[in-house]
């Protein structure tokens, strides 16, 4: 920004404001106060825009950061949106689930018989899963609240419930190959720990 025509402006009303004084009172003011206050207009005119081009920067930065912020500020509400929402569902899950079932949906000697409302159920809950991990992997749900959820996440997977269900639900996450990878390696490590500790 040239400010060369602001402070000649400001120069020449400076000028005629030291003629009518000077006309008036018989002294001198305006333009020899100007020089005497900030020097010659040329300086003055330096100064600016050195004082500009130093302003340029500093607030591109602070406009870096205050962005910075914002998307954090973002990810933290989104976050806290993600963890008041997917307990609830989970919760609609459960009231759905077979009284038999929901026991075993930890762990169970004794696993309920097969039945659609109990597949319907364990499907809905292998989705609500499978949006969990996918807004993981996709970096929208912060590494913290994951490691939470993934515990009883890999218990359900891994019980003997899910790993009965599991072949029959298995084409239903076809089109999402990550998520079907991780239930089956999941699956796989509680098949060998069990027998480790059977």
């Amino acid at each position: 920004m040239d400010v060369a025509p602001y402070v000649q402006l400001y120069v020449r009303i400076a000028d005629v404001q030291e003629h009518e004084a000077s006309q008036r009172f018989g002294r001198s003011t305006g333009r020899s106060r100007l020089m005497s206050r900030f020097g010659d207009p040329g300086e003055v005119h330096i100064m600016l825009q050195l004082a500009i081009q130093a302003a340029t920067p500093v607030s591109v930065v602070l406009g870096f950061l205050g962005l910075i912020n914002t998307i954090n500020k973002y990810r933290r509400q989104m976050n806290a949106q993600i963890l008041m929402k997917y307990p609830e569902r989970y919760e609609h899950i459960l009231d759905q689930f077979p009284e038999d079932a929901l026991a075993a949906r930890f762990d169970a000697k004794v696993l309920p018989p097969p039945s659609a409302e109990l597949r319907l159920c364990v499907l809905k809950y292998l989705n609500l899963c499978s949006e969990e991990y996918y807004l993981t992997t996709h970096g929208y749900l912060s590494e913290s609240l994951w490691r939470i959820w993934e515990r009883d996440l890999k218990r359900i997977i891994g019980s003997p419930l899910l790993q009965r269900e599991w072949p029959s639900l298995r084409t239903e996450f076809l089109s999402h190959q990550d998520f079907l990878d991780y239930v089956e390696r999941v699956q796989a490590e509680y098949k060998i720990s069990n027998a480790t500790h059977a």
